[in-house]
């Protein structure tokens, strides 16, 4: 892409009958940076207008490091499942996703929050012999992300016990923010509705898509009724 800056790195590698180029460019990066400040930012901004600017700086440098872990390694996740099988992937942001993102934060008061700022976009070894990702490819490939953030969210849940355990407030309140967002990041993807994740996972397989998403959106669910 033009205007985002030349790779740092280019290297070659033997996959699938032909040499593919690994890259690793100044473009994912900054793209990767900009997601996450914009989702720190708007994960955060409920507690701008509940608890005012002292609030909100907390729960923001709270977002900046879960929402670090649990977006990035997401996208990463898609990106080296997808080198596994061959293909070349690089994460790229969406305007229309970061604006919908700003847009449902607004609208909905910090209460929901249109976690899809990008995609990791990938490009198959054999697309120029004609062929390309398999079903069983894509869906494994997709539901990559998702199982990362439920890792994540398990780590985070032990975290909050810990803290809870041992009466370490900020230690419980970083892994109670840690595990909704991920658990929200795995939920949001796995709806199985045009390029998310979740329409990939179960065109491949339901049984597979049902054991991740069900789970993600009840937990969901009782996050956002307050139960939890």
């Amino acid at each position: 892409m033009k205007g985002f800056g030349e790779p740092k790195r280019i290297k070659s590698y033997y996959s699938g009958g032909i040499y593919m180029r690994r890259r690793r460019s100044l473009t994912e990066t900054k793209h990767i940076l900009i997601s996450w400040f914009v989702l720190s930012f708007l994960f955060s901004y409920r507690y701008l207008i509940l608890g005012g600017v002292r609030s909100f700086y907390l729960f923001f440098l709270i977002s900046l490091f879960t929402v670090g872990l649990g977006f990035v390694l997401h996208e990463l996740a898609h990106k080296y499942v997808a080198r596994f099988y061959g293909h070349w992937a690089e994460f790229r942001m969406s305007i229309q996703g970061l604006l919908l993102a700003v847009l449902f934060t607004i609208i909905s008061f910090g209460l929901f929050i249109f976690a899809a700022p990008g995609a990791t976009v990938i490009i198959p070894a054999g697309g120029i012999f004609g062929y390309g990702i398999s079903k069983k490819e894509n869906g494994i490939i997709s539901a990559a992300g998702p199982i990362t953030n439920l890792i994540l969210a398990f780590v985070f849940f032990v975290a909050f016990l810990a803290g809870n355990l041992y009466g370490l407030y900020f230690l419980a309140l970083l892994g109670y923010y840690g595990l909704f967002i991920n658990v929200w990041l795995a939920a949001f993807n796995l709806i199985p509705l045009g390029i998310l994740d979740g329409a990939k996972v179960f065109s491949w397989s339901i049984p597979v898509w049902f054991t991740l998403a069900i789970p993600s959106w009840a937990i969901s669910i009782l996050f956002l009724a307050g139960i939890f």
